[in-house]
Order: C-alpha cells, then sequence, then structure tokens
C-alpha cells in the first residue's frame, strides 16, 4: 500500500512539475524553466533514476541562465562543461547503449540551452529523450511515462512555433 502511495505522489509531483514546463513553454516564462525541472528532479531523485536526476539538473541550470538573461557565451560556458560532466557520471563507457538515445538528447539539448535555445535542436532532443523514456517503461519504470508526455509535448510546442502557430 506505501509503494502505491508513494507512487501517485511521485506521479502528482512530476505532473504538476511537467505542467509549469508547458506553461514555460507557452508563456516563454523563464521561472517555469527553474521551478517545474526542480520538481521533476524531486521525482527523478525519488525514483533514484541517474539519469533523468542529470537530465533535470541541466533544464534547471538552462532555466537559471535564461532568468539570469545570461549571454550565450556565459551559457556555452556553463552547459558545456555540465554536459561533460554529466555523461562522466553516466559512465559513459559502461552505460552508453543502455541510454544512448537519452545520451544524445541529453548533448543536444545542452548545445541548444548553451546556444540561445534553437528550436530544431530541441526538437530531436525532445524525441530522443521520448524514446529513451520510453525504453524506460518497458523496463519497468514507469514514472518515465511522465517524460514521455513532456518531451512529446514540448515537439507539439516546438513545430507550433517553428510554423509561428502559437
Amino acid at each position: 500500500m506505501l509503494n502505491y502511495f508513494r507512487l501517485g505522489f511521485t506521479f502528482v509531483i512530476g505532473i504538476v512539475g511537467m505542467i509549469l514546463i508547458i506553461i514555460g513553454f507557452t508563456t516563454h516564462e523563464p521561472w517555469m524553466f527553474v521551478i517545474g525541472p526542480t520538481l521533476m528532479l524531486a521525482v527523478a531523485k525519488m525514483e533514484s533514476n541517474q539519469f533523468l536526476q542529470i537530465l533535470q539538473v541541466l533544464v534547471c541550470i538552462g532555466g537559471l541562465l535564461g532568468v539570469w538573461g545570461a549571454e550565450t557565451l556565459v551559457r556555452v560556458g556553463f552547459l558545456i562543461p555540465l554536459i561533460i560532466l554529466a555523461l562522466y557520471s553516466l559512465h559513459l563507457l559502461k552505460q552508453l547503449w543502455k541510454n544512448f538515445f537519452g545520451v544524445v538528447g541529453l548533448i543536444l539539448l545542452g548545445i541548444s540551452f548553451a546556444s540561445g535555445n534553437v528550436p530544431t535542436l530541441s526538437f530531436v532532443a525532445s524525441i530522443l529523450i521520448s524514446i529513451h523514456a520510453s525504453i524506460e517503461i518497458h523496463r519497468g519504470v514507469w514514472i518515465a511515462s511522465v517524460w514521455v508526455g513532456l518531451n512529446l509535448t514540448a515537439c507539439v510546442i516546438i513545430v507550433l512555433q517553428i510554423f509561428e502557430v502559437c
């Protein structure tokens, strides 16, 4: 019973974080890219998922740099070393194939944040992270469904923004 309560609580926190990030995508409010990912980071931590923790730390730092209005050079200076550290902490050589789509998605997302949020890179990164999260669901990590929903929603919003619909 306790596990079901914990899982439900975790899903609720994840969904609230996801909604805040989606609000950030649609309103371009930088604080939503700090608060939402922080909640998602808490979910990843509760589920002890190292990859999702690293992903959310990257998104939180990207959001903070956006809030502070950091120049591109500053973003590159912060995010590129962070990506390298993230890959190292994933033990890239041991887990590359297990997390291949996620690792490539993480790299592209970091490059997109560092270069000022390039929509096409963000789109491809979101697709790859969705594939990685879907594989995690297949492996029994049910909480990854929150990341699938978030990244597929982000893809739709990015396409709408590219075609200037919203």
